[in-house]
């Protein structure tokens, strides 16, 4: 449980983006950004392509630590198999691209840089940076992950 008044919160977003799957190429799609503050170190992302005649693109989901996500924004970003990289290209508005490595297939998601930084500025208005593990007993959490049956 956290510590924070609005614990239940969540905050849902739809931005525009691309994906591609693999080494497929770059086709529009919708990307649902969900923050949660009883989960407040991630965002989970879903990208689902608004296509629907481009059999090539298939759903993608991720969950992204909301500080890679961040640090992605200023420059590149990463651990193990997710990273996080600014895209600048000449005469667009600046991008974030999303890479989850996975075993069979890549996902690659770039969306609008303003949009993600707007998006995680309203994360910060419900958990503050910095402050997404207060109060909480990690021991106890550890517990009950180890303890659960399912």
């Amino acid at each position: 449980m956290h510590p924070y008044d609005h614990e239940n919160q969540e905050l849902d977003a739809l931005v525009a983006g691309l994906m591609s799957l693999g080494e497929g190429g770059l086709h529009r799609c919708d990307v649902q950004m969900r923050f949660s503050a009883r989960d407040p170190l991630v965002v989970r992302m879903s990208a689902s392509p608004t296509d629907p005649f481009n059999s090539a693109s298939r759903c993608g989901l991720c969950v992204v630590s909301r500080d890679l996500l961040h640090a992605g924004l200023i420059g590149p970003a990463g651990i193990c198999k997710v990273h996080v990289v600014p895209v600048a290209v000449p005469d667009r508005r600046p991008q974030v691209a999303i890479l989850i490595r996975g075993q069979g297939q890549d996902l690659k998601v770039v969306l609008d840089h303003q949009a993600v930084l707007l998006y995680l500025k309203r994360t910060y208005a419900i958990v503050p940076l910095g402050m997404e593990t207060a109060g909480i007993d990690i021991d106890r959490e550890i517990d009950q992950l180890l303890d659960d049956d399912t």
